[in-house]
């Protein structure tokens, strides 16, 4: 693979939080060296004068784009999913599945690790690994999962799952009020996974136990969470003034603006995570779809169940980074980061991904500025993927 140097650019660094004017050497697939001047003879050179380089971004909650879904593997098309994801800024992803039976789980496990183990296809999204969200979840809070594919956790299940899913990341999201649910939680932290609270009607005091057990974040911040209350605060109480992390869902459907910002005040720029929560029918339009058993209609940028639930979401994260900006006021600089550095941190893989640092996987989007307001919203130009661009 040719060197590479991109040159003229204002590059984020995540340490400091600012674009600083660096070059970007690129050999081998990775982040080389990054510097204010770099000389190379015999690499290509790219110039990017006056643009803005950010890290690829990561989406750790999504069950699917382009009308494919991680569940659905008897229909997948894993290139023109991935590619659609590429296309749109998201590098890396963790493969969300939804409630399912327990057979029909482990089958889509094999087929997501059978697609991530082998070598990367050029021009499309990686996978991580596999966010379970479903199956373990409160039927009284169910949100948009069927009713009749939820389960309580069991130590048998998760030694399965387990196996299965490895090697890490794998991440699972539940109701830890279920019968079993502090030692599934004990055990698989054992094993390495990471846990979110989600689709839970979890007190107080109950939340805090599940945290003090070994769960890391809040799936899905308000949804499918009781509601906050001055004597009662419940999950939602907790994941704010916790030290977890928060999963936000940023498309303006999901949470009203003013909650967002709420969110990102309450958690601050460190512990709150961008995700989109897409289903197959983001850039795929409207109409009939499918999710956790359940029949989704898309209309007007919109998916619902029969019963009116809201059913994932059309969102893209470059656009979901832009918008926590305009919700909240955050910096640019800092939103990103809550859609690579933060979720790089929170899955144990900020080592290889999530910053434009030497050593890591040269993974990075190309835009033409970092400013947000009434008038202008940053546009995405050129995308890279371990050292190949795609667009």
């Amino acid at each position: 693979m040719k060197n590479t140097i991109l040159t003229g650019a204002f590059v984020l660094d995540s340490k400091s939080r600012t674009f600083k004017r660096n070059d970007i050497l690129i050999s081998g697939g990775v982040f080389k060296e990054i510097a204010p001047a770099i000389d190379s003879a015999d690499a290509e050179i790219i110039d990017v004068t006056g643009k803005y380089i950010i890290p690829g971004l990561i989406d750790m909650h999504t069950h699917g784009r382009a009308g494919c879904d991680f569940n659905r593997t008897e229909r997948m098309d894993y290139n023109k999913m991935l590619s659609s994801y590429a296309y749109a800024g998201t590098t890396s992803v963790l493969a969300t599945l939804a409630s399912d039976s327990f057979d029909a789980l482990i089958e889509s496990i094999k087929s997501i690790n059978g697609i991530r183990l082998a070598p990367i296809t050029p021009g499309n999204a990686r996978i991580l690994g596999v966010h379970l969200e479903g199956r373990y979840l409160n039927p009284a809070k169910r949100g948009a999962h069927s009713a009749e594919l939820l389960d309580n956790p069991s130590e048998s299940e998760l030694h399965v799952l387990s196996s299965a899913a490895m090697p890490l990341p794998f991440h699972i999201s539940l109701a830890p009020e279920l019968d079993g649910g502090f030692d599934f939680i004990r055990r698989g932290r054992e094993l390495g996974i990471t846990f979110g609270i989600a689709h839970s009607d979890a007190d107080a005091k109950m939340s805090k136990e599940a945290l003090s057990a070994g769960v890391s974040s809040f799936t899905h911040l308000y949804n499918a969470m009781r509601p906050l209350h001055h004597r009662e605060p419940g999950n939602t109480g907790i994941a704010l003034v916790s030290d977890a992390y928060v999963e936000v869902i940023c498309d303006g459907l999901h949470i009203h603006p003013d909650m967002v910002k709420l969110a990102y005040l309450a958690k601050g720029k460190d512990k709150l995570v961008l995700i989109t929560d897409s289903m197959e029918a983001t850039n795929n339009g409207d109409g009939n779809y499918f999710i956790a058993g359940m029949s989704v209609t898309v209309s007007n940028g919109k998916a619902v169940t029969s019963d009116g639930a809201i059913a994932g979401s059309l969102l893209s994260l470059f656009d979901g980074v832009t918008n926590l900006c305009k919700f909240s006021g955050a910096e640019y600089a800092d939103a990103v980061l809550c859609a690579t550095k933060n979720p790089a941190e929170l899955l144990g893989v900020f080592d290889k991904i999530g910053s434009i640092d030497e050593g890591k996987s040269a993974d990075l989007l190309v835009i033409d500025s970092a400013e947000v307001n009434e008038n202008h919203c940053p546009v995405l130009e050129k995308v890279c993927i371990g050292g190949i661009f795609i667009r």
